[in-house]
Order: structure tokens, then sequence, then C-alpha cells
């Protein structure tokens, strides 16, 4: 690294970087940025590294920016964010495209939020395996005898419970602990997902069985923007439907007289 102390005089611009980081798989540190781009003629390399650093830290926290942060030990690593990716702020802001994507498809969704913490998603960390961030049903009433008779010999019955764990991006790296945090707080569910607006390409290509192992689904909800708030996009999808599970009663239960969480009982009221 150059003591010249040379700033980079806009040099390390935040196209450059996010050049870097679109034609980079994964998650790399600055230092890696900042090698690839002088490498390529494009960032001086007489740059003070440091200020270069600092820079594209500023440049990253910029709300138009394509740029995601995240800390893995003592590494901060940066990971190019695609279009959609950058609308979301957090992980709330994807409950009304979810909600919306589900009516679409006939199930009735309901945003629930963590007992103690109003408008929030529940105390960090306490209670990341006790409660889920949107419920749902789909009822069955209505439907054909023919249908009506499959669901029944499937032992769907004439009400499905949903659960889904939301996520802004779920990476190879994080997902083992999605996948216990969303079996944690869904047990009780007929059927359990895990929802995030970014997906690791190559994460459900190589790590299908373990979603399948523990019964979780999968979806791949991607957002546009739509006047002053988001929508689901034509691409959403959903990338593996699990195998219907069998209602956990006693987690019910627990839901219900230990932990007393009144949003869920008021729920399960509005649809009984």
């Amino acid at each position: 690294m150059s003591k010249s102390g040379k700033k980079p005089a806009r040099n390390l611009t935040l196209q450059i970087a996010e050049n870097i980081l679109a034609n980079t798989p994964g998650a790399i540190t600055a230092h890696a940025i900042i090698r690839r781009a002088t490498e390529k003629g494009i960032l001086a390399r007489d740059v003070d590294e440091a200020r270069a650093e600092r820079e594209l830290e500023r440049l990253a926290d910029g709300s138009d920016a394509k740029i995601l942060i995240e800390v893995e030990g003592d590494l901060k690593l940066y990971r190019f964010a695609h279009p959609e990716q950058a609308l979301v702020g957090k992980e709330r802001d994807l409950d009304g495209p979810l909600i919306d994507w589900l009516s679409h498809r006939g199930i009735h969704a309901t945003a629930i939020q963590a007992p103690g913490n109003p408008g929030g998603r529940g105390k960090k960390n306490e209670n990341k395996y006790k409660f889920p961030d949107i419920v749902a049903y789909r009822n069955l009433t209505g439907v054909s005898a023919a249908l009506k008779n499959l669901a029944n010999r499937t032992g769907a019955g004439e009400l499905e419970l949903y659960s889904y764990e939301v996520k802004k991006k779920l990476t190879v790296s994080s997902y083992r602990d999605t996948i216990f945090e969303c079996v944690g707080n869904s047990s009780w569910a007929h059927r359990k997902y895990i929802v995030t607006n970014y997906l690791e390409p190559e994460l459900f290509e190589n790590k299908r069985e373990d979603f399948e192992r523990h019964q979780v689904g999968l979806i791949h909800l991607e957002v546009g923007r739509v006047g002053e708030g988001l929508s689901f996009t034509p691409r959403t999808r959903e990338l593996y439907t699990p195998p219907r599970g069998q209602l956990d009663l006693h987690a019910m239960h627990e839901y219900f007289e230990t932990m007393k969480w009144k949003a869920f009982r008021e729920w399960v009221d509005r649809i009984s």
C-alpha cells in the first residue's frame, strides 16, 4: 500500500465498486475489491488503501447503493445487491409483498408480532426460535367434491395452517441457522416456509436436501417499487413445496397457555 497518502479522488467510485462486486460471486473484503480494481487499471496503484476502504464503506451506506455489507467473525465483507434487493431496508418491508403474493394463491396471511415488542420482530435472539413472522391459513371449504375428497385422502382436511420465517437474504453461511429457526417457531403448522428476497444462487442447487430433511419450504420473494411501497414481482416463485406435516396441537397449546401469545390467540379465534 502506498504511503503517499493520496486520496482516491473519486477514483474508487460507487460505479467501480459495484462493477467489481457484480462480477464477483459471493462476498469479498474491501482489500480484495481495491486489489481487483487496481489490477483492472481502473484504480491507481498508489491509492491510499485505508482511505479507499473508508470511502467504500461510506458509499455502501448510500440509499441508492447496490452494495450489501455483512460481518463474518472479524471480517467486514461486501456483496453486490441486485436492484430489487437494494429496495429492501428491513425484513418487515417484505411483509406486504408476501401477504399479497400468498393471497393470489388462495392463502390468507397475517403479519404477527412477537410478545412484548410492539411493531417489531421480537427482541434480537431472545425470541429467535419461538415466534414466526407471518401466519396464514387456507380454507378448502367450497372446493369441488373431487378435490375435497383428494384433500381428505392426503390428510389435508378443510383447513391448513401455514407459518413463514422472513429474511432479507439467505446465504450458504446463514441458511442452516435459519432452517433451525423456522423449525423451532413453526412446528405447530401444517406447512412451514423460509421466505427471502435475496437467495444465493448456489444455495438451493446444492443444499436442497437440507430443506427436504427438515420439511421446510423455500420461497424466493422478489420485489419491485410501486409508488411509495413494494410489491412482489412476476419472478417470485416457490422453489420447493414441502410435504404436509401434522398440526402440532401441543405447540399451539404452548403459545396459548405457557407463552400467552395474545396476537396468536386472537388470530386463531378469527379463523376458528
